[in-house]
């Protein structure tokens, strides 16, 4: 799915997951396509998540539910462009 994605060589892919079999699934995942795997906490603010887009610039950020809303809040503010994958 990454791949479909565009993720490319050296992109990066923004996991912000909690402790889960999807936090190392998208890390593995990252790693085995050879990409980069970045990483954030789900309880920043929308601004950090702002800084953390514009700093990483990420072709893809994988999310779970709890942290949807405030980093789409922080995305909307940021200059980069990527995707966000929500996890359920």
């Amino acid at each position: 799915m990454l791949k479909e994605l565009g993720v490319g060589f050296e992109d990066r892919v923004l996991l912000i997951l909690q402790d889960s079999p999807e936090r190392l699934a998208g890390w593995y995942a990252t790693m085995k396509i050879g990409r980069v795997a970045t990483h954030a906490y789900t309880y920043l603010l929308p601004s950090d998540y702002e800084y953390f887009l514009n700093y990483v610039r990420p072709k893809v950020v994988i999310v779970d539910p709890t942290t949807l809303e405030r980093m789409r809040e922080g995305a909307r503010r940021s200059i980069s462009h990527r995707a966000i994958l929500a996890i359920k």
